[in-house]
């Protein structure tokens, strides 16, 4: 019996091994399912991973993270902020008790309706996360050819309403481009749209909540 048990771990571990093989050749970007908000996460082929908001403060996307992650995987090497409203970073909190987390990006434009990005800050002083403020530019590079490319803010942000200061960002990996926009409003879509000769061209678009509009019914 114990020589079953022994055979049947080292077939587990084989095939967990053969498995995250083939994981690395393809780059992973899964919209988890985390009610209302928003919680995206990447993965590149070299491993290296980035959460993009984590949904409302429910542990939701503590769950959704555990059935997308490897289950010995307790890092989470950036996390973005795109903007402060509750069922955007309601997750974070937890995720910041649960993994160890490499560095956080956000605009620097707080909430005046909740407390939350507060905690946040006190977690992050605590546990002494980097913390960088996004500026258009700036390239986070995940190693293998993924990269992900600030567009906004381009200014301070400060004092903004919450869904305009949203940090927007391309992500890149051969001729393939996601882009994500947060909550931003047309306003700011328009705006980087005209600072784009040939406009804002992705492959997949994760749109803004208030922009999408469900199709008119026939």
């Amino acid at each position: 019996k114990i020589l079953v048990i022994f055979l049947a771990f080292v077939n587990l571990i084989v095939w967990v091994q053969v498995i995250s093989f083939k994981d690395r050749n393809y780059l992973r970007v899964i919209f988890l399912n985390v009610g209302q908000g928003d919680a995206i996460y990447i993965r590149a082929p070299s491993g290296n991973d980035m959460l993009i908001d984590s949904g409302p403060r429910d542990r939701t996307v503590l769950r959704e993270l555990g059935a997308v992650m490897p289950w010995n995987d307790k890092d989470l090497d950036v996390i973005i902020e795109t903007h402060a409203d509750a069922d955007h970073i309601g997750g974070f909190p937890d995720i910041l008790k649960r993994f160890k987390v490499g560095a956080l990006i956000e605009s620097g434009n707080h909430s005046k309706t909740n407390t939350i990005d507060s905690l946040i800050e006190e977690i992050v002083a605590e546990q002494k996360i980097p913390v960088v403020f996004a500026k258009r530019g700036m390239k986070i590079d995940l190693g293998d050819g993924v990269k992900f490319e600030i567009l906004f803010p381009d200014k301070n942000v400060v004092g903004w309403e919450t869904n305009k200061s949203s940090i927007v960002g391309i992500l890149s990996y051969g001729d393939r481009k996601f882009l994500f926009t947060g909550d931003s409003p047309t306003q700011i879509e328009n705006y980087l749209g005209s600072l784009n000769e040939n406009g804002l061209e992705a492959d997949v678009l994760k749109p803004a909540n208030e922009n999408w509009l469900p199709p008119p019914v026939k």
